[in-house]
């Protein structure tokens, strides 16, 4: 049963949030996956999938975003945030569905692990980014993580108090 994020918190039920940022290049992803009911800032998550991380090398500030109408205005201090870091915002066209497919490839991952807490929901779905990495990448020779590892520029990481509230 899929519940609209903008409706999410008037469910009598508590719903399992996929955040899934992806390098449209490689097809490379970073997700976590919260409850409903204790979802973290958008900022928090951005945090975490742009900083350094010791198992897996997926990170660093883009210099091009899209974001979707939808999260925009659940979160709707994001563009403000965004913007403070240079990222120059692309626009989202009509029927733009970039990320579908991974969330797809988290959920049917997570089926696999149903028998476990949801509070392990998040640990598995940073597993599967990293096992995702792995897969053959569009040019059908490299991997996805060698994929953007050869094409990263200089990486820049969001300064440790980005994203707070004054």
């Amino acid at each position: 049963m899929e519940v609209r994020l903008d409706n999410v918190h008037a469910s009598n039920r508590t719903h399992l949030v996929h955040y899934i940022v992806r390098d449209h290049c490689s097809g490379l992803f970073f997700a976590d996956i919260s409850p409903s009911n204790k979802m973290p800032s958008l900022e928090k998550f951005l945090m975490s999938a742009w900083g350094k991380k010791e198992d897996y090398s997926f990170c660093g500030i883009p210099e091009l975003m899209m974001i979707p109408k939808t999260v925009e205005t659940f979160f709707p201090d994001i563009i403000q945030s965004i913007n403070s870091l240079g990222i120059s915002l692309v626009k989202v066209t009509s029927g733009f569905q970039g990320g579908i497919i991974n969330t797809k490839s988290v959920e049917n991952w997570l089926k696999l692990s149903c028998d476990k807490p949801v509070e392990t929901a998040s640990i598995e779905a940073h597993h599967i980014s990293i096992i995702m990495a792995k897969e053959k990448s569009r040019n059908g020779v490299d991997d996805k993580i060698s994929l953007w590892e050869k094409h990263v520029n200089d990486l820049r990481y969001p300064p440790a108090d980005w994203g707070r509230k004054a």
